[in-house]
């Protein structure tokens, strides 16, 4: 096969797996999708960095069509909004296809005979590929395959034990599966059967083991309590230009509409709140009130200042008008709140950058201890996990999407939500300025849940907890024998090209 057939073929596969994290009732078909690119490869595996490159660099740019909106949330122009939404998202795109396909360039001339040698190899590699985009060059794990059957929580109870890269390696895994059986069927072979029945036993395995560690982790306990989330759907538009007190006075009358005697815990989303509130006694007074009256704590999100510096922050209200530690955004948004060392650092979108918050806090409350995560962090599973081993009983995320779009990216953003709660077996809630917030339970089921772009709250009873599961605890171990492998062929590549120049 060819490198233009392969390019094409892995470009479709890589689109149909962008559609499966467009379209949430289609993320069964990710168990599929990837087969075609993996058959390229199996054909001729000369061509594994051309069939992963373009299987990549079409996934990301098809699943992240919503960077459209960002440029036009910060443009005056539409078309300049276009252009730069355009170069962002090739950019973005090119970027992460090139860093995720070079670990299996060191496949290439290998020849791996055994079948499950080299499903292994390949599903390692990939996910050491999700794994490095967590760290380099942008930051940017936005596009884990885990999160895109997240809304089916039966096929992510894994995750407690070896984090969300276990799920993907499974999806992964079945894939190789598939393109094994699409192989040997094209050659009439008669093993064709083997490949497919060793995928739908490692389906019927990750659901198995699943419950096992599902049950493992139930707990019960006689202490519910009650939170409401309010939901304000301010645009980009709205949030720039309409005064901070006024904000402030509708999200207050928003949450006493639907305050009931039982609730204890009101959360407003990211920036809710203007920095005023820390030095305005005449902007802070209603926010005093309202919760001294109601005897209620408010998580709220709002920036603070310190030493010059500006972060974006969130922490906690108490009816006696106590204040907790404020927690400071720690993983910064690429482009919007900095920007890669690597680039000019002049571009941005947001024209007031912030800066990163160097301590993890875990804000005290009257329900227990919350681990909070701000917009972008809940991308990123060391944050949360960081703050279950430090003492959380209850994860909190605070999101303002406005500037993302109307309805996929909110979606997508979400599934992370549903992927910490099950790592962490705790009870997450997501506040989002335009959805979706939502309460979720340690198993990743949804207790309640806003529509999006609309002014809303939603109440449910939450148990907080102090379980600490296997991969809170130890992190993404999973993630030692990918390291090991790629190390191990990138040590045969330079012995390989070593020999090669001595002998020619």
């Amino acid at each position: 096969m060819n490198n233009k057939k392969t390019a094409l073929i892995s470009a479709v596969s890589g689109m149909l797996t962008g559609v499966t994290y467009i379209f949430d009732n289609l993320y069964f078909l990710v168990f599929v999708s990837i087969a075609p690119a993996v058959l390229c490869i199996l054909n001729n595996n000369r061509t594994i960095f051309t069939a992963m490159f373009y299987f990549f660099f079409s996934f990301y740019a098809f699943a992240d069509l919503w960077f459209f909106s960002v440029g036009l949330s910060f443009m005056s122009s539409e078309t300049a909004g276009f252009f730069l939404s355009l170069i962002l998202l090739l950019a973005v795109s090119l970027i992460l296809a090139f860093t995720a396909s070079v670990p299996f360039w060191l496949m290439k001339n290998i020849c791996f005979k055994n079948p499950f040698l080299f499903s292994a190899v390949f599903s390692f590699i990939f996910i050491f590929s999700e794994w490095l985009h967590g760290i380099f060059p942008v930051n940017f794990s936005w596009n884990r395959l885990c999160n895109i059957i997240a809304c089916d929580s039966r096929l992510i109870q894994l995750a407690s034990v070896f984090g969300g890269l276990s799920v993907s390696f499974i999806i992964i895994l079945i894939n190789v599966c598939n393109a094994y059986f699409i192989k040997f069927l094209i050659r009439k072979d008669f093993h064709f059967t083997v490949p497919l029945c060793f995928s739908a036993v490692i389906f019927v395995l990750n659901i198995f083991l699943g419950n096992k560690v599902s049950d493992y982790y139930s707990f019960t306990t006689a202490s519910p309590h009650e939170i409401m989330l309010a939901q304000g759907d301010y645009s980009v538009q709205e949030k720039r230009n309409m005064p901070p007190e006024q904000i402030l006075s509708e999200y207050i009358n928003l949450s006493q509409k639907s305050l009931t005697p039982q609730t204890e815990l009101v959360v407003f989303p990211e920036t809710a709140v203007s920095e005023r509130f820390f030095h305005d006694s005449i902007y802070n007074r209603s926010l005093y009130e309202f919760a001294e009256k109601n005897e209620i704590s408010i998580l709220f999100g709002c920036s603070y200042k310190k030493d010059d510096k500006k972060y974006n922050s969130c922490l906690i209200l108490s009816p006696d008008g106590r204040l907790s530690d404020i927690y400071r955004k720690r993983q910064l948004v690429p482009f919007g709140e900095y920007t890669p060392s690597f680039l000019p650092q002049n571009i941005h979108f947001l024209k007031s950058t912030y800066c990163k918050g160097e301590e993890n806090i875990i804000v005290e409350s009257d329900i227990g201890k919350i681990g909070c995560c701000i917009c972008f962090e809940s991308v990123f599973p060391s944050v949360s996990a960081e703050n279950t081993t430090q003492g959380a009983e209850l994860l909190a995320i605070l999101s303002n999407d406005a500037w993302l779009g109307r309805s996929v990216p909110l979606y997508q953003h979400h599934s992370h939500s549903i992927m910490r709660a099950v790592e962490n077996r705790k009870y997450t809630v997501t506040c989002a300025n335009t959805g979706i917030s939502s309460v979720i339970s340690p198993n990743g089921d949804i207790v309640a849940v806003s529509e999006k772009n609309r002014i809303q709250t939603v109440s449910a009873k939450v148990f907080t907890n102090n379980v600490k599961t296997f991969y809170s605890k130890h992190g993404d171990i999973i993630i030692i024998p990918s390291v090991l492998i790629v190390s191990i062929l990138f040590i045969i590549k330079i012995i390989v090209t070593i020999v090669s120049v001595k002998y020619t």
